[in-house]
């Protein structure tokens, strides 16, 4: 007898949905979108950061336009009628703005129009532009704004996320200095040439260029720092690693610069018949000698990158052109003014400079502590952050500074350069002082290498817990 059939046949499983769309790629889903939602909010906030940091800049800047405004005329003969006062044509706000850009690393160009009278055809012009940072005032900018970045992110959850917050406070901040570039164009009379031909004013302006990118990538590097800052939780030993590398890296870069600017100030005080004769260049009386000294304070820092550069073997160089000669290191060390006396043959100037270049003095060995203690202290972060507790883990960890270390003492030394260019018609010639950017690039891999590793293996010692552990969030 056979089973009789089901009432009812067995239900199927349903058929998944099909998506309308197809799913969307992991980047998309893990970084695109978080990134955008993060970007429609926080644009109060990052206004008031901007906005704050970039007028509090502007003030400390008025003190200084004064003091220029007031020592200028004491330095050059303006009552003479030889030079126009630059300062006075265009005001203190003006002179204040104008060094706000230097603060900012941006380059200034002055423009004389030819007449088309004059023997020029069609009445060309010659433009000169100059690049000097001040470096001391840069990191004064820098320091406000990871501040700010800091400040904005308040009350939001940790997360790479929040370094957005640092993109938008660049975004805003460039636009508001690239707006007051506008403002700073001036025109600074000249005294009339005989004749009455000659040009009537210099025209000095801001590169409009660098009056955008220069703020975006310091305030995107500073305020996006602040932001992420105690935010970053890395998991796998890779990440640990990596950002342990970079804390250690920018940590090495910045020591190395302030330990050598802290080593030219005490052989200056040990120098003092020198430093006198530095103080009695200028004529003037004590406003002129407080501009000197003021000026020379925010110059410290470049001195002190250049240092930095020469103290791990690289050099200091004087770039005309394509021909570039070093002028300071252990084996070209600026010994005195040559002597142009009878039988004097051009073939004896170095660098084209009447200058004596022999090897530093042996007491100038001990700027090698400079790179040697700011490696073993960036290693040692590094191998903290990474939570090394071994000494080969240390030793590991701490050589991952080597390539953020090179980077950052790169930059400073980029930074540090001076620099000018003029052009007529279609001639151009520039030149610099400064590190050199090659030499101090390759010498601090080896430097942040072997000085990390050490720092590393030191600093595994105070941690806990077997290996590398997830440690504590990491700062960059």
């Amino acid at each position: 007898m056979s089973p009789e059939p089901p009432a009812h046949p067995p239900l199927e499983p349903p058929e998944p949905p099909v998506p309308p769309y197809p799913p969307r790629p992991a980047f998309v889903s893990g970084i695109v979108q978080p990134s955008l939602a993060a970007l429609r909010s926080g644009w109060g906030r990052a206004a008031v950061v901007a906005a704050g940091v970039l007028a509090l800049v502007y003030l400390l800047n008025l003190p200084l336009a004064w003091l220029q405004a007031e020592a200028t005329p004491r330095l050059l003969p303006f009552a003479e009628g030889a030079v126009a006062n630059p300062i006075a044509s265009p005001g203190i706000a003006k002179a204040a703005l104008l060094s706000l850009m230097l603060w900012h690393g941006i380059s200034l160009r002055a423009e004389v129009a030819l007449p088309t009278d004059a023997q020029v055809p069609f009445g060309f012009s010659i433009e000169v532009s100059v690049v000097i940072t001040l470096m001391l005032g840069l990191a004064a900018a820098g320091y406000l704004l990871y501040r700010g970045g800091r400040w904005a992110t308040e009350g939001e959850g940790p997360g790479w996320q929040a370094g957005v917050r640092g993109l938008q406070i660049a975004l805003l901040y460039a636009v508001l200095v690239l707006i007051l570039s506008f403002l700073g164009g001036v025109d600074v009379p000249l005294p009339e040439a005989p004749g009455g031909d000659g040009p009537e004013s210099v025209s000095v302006g801001v590169s409009k260029l660098g009056a955008f990118g220069m703020p975006f990538l310091i305030a995107a590097l500073a305020a996006s720092a602040g932001a992420l800052s105690g935010r970053l939780w890395p998991r796998g030993r890779t990440a640990r690693l990596v950002l342990g590398g970079l804390s250690g890296g920018w940590r090495a870069a910045w020591m190395a610069v302030a330990l050598a600017t802290m080593g030219f100030l005490v052989v200056a005080a040990l120098n003092p018949d020198e430093t006198r004769a530095y103080l009695e260049l200028v004529p003037g009386g004590g406003l002129a000698r407080a501009l000197l000294v003021l000026s020379t304070v925010l110059i410290l820092p470049n001195i002190g990158t250049g240092i930095a550069a020469a103290a791990m073997g690289g050099s200091i160089n004087l770039a005309a052109g394509t021909e570039s000669c070093a002028i300071v290191s252990y084996l070209q060390f600026p010994g005195g003014v040559v002597e142009l006396g009878p039988g004097f043959s051009t073939s004896n100037l170095a660098c084209g400079l009447p200058i004596d270049l022999g090897p530093a003095p042996f007491q100038y060995l001990l700027f090698l502590f400079v790179p040697l203690a700011a490696t073993i202290a960036g290693g040692w972060l590094a191998a903290q952050r990474a939570g090394a507790t071994e000494a080969e883990d240390g030793a590991v960890a701490g050589a991952t500074i080597a390539i953020p270390y090179a980077l950052g003492l790169g930059a400073f030394a980029l930074i540090a350069r001076f620099g000018a260019s003029t052009s007529f018609f279609v001639a151009v010639s520039e030149g610099w002082v400064g590190p050199g950017l090659v030499s101090t690039l390759l010498i601090a891999i080896v430097w942040g290498a072997l000085g990390g590793a050490i720092g590393g293996a030191l600093g595994a010692r105070n941690a806990s817990g077997p290996g590398i552990n997830p440690g504590p969030p990491t700062n960059i």
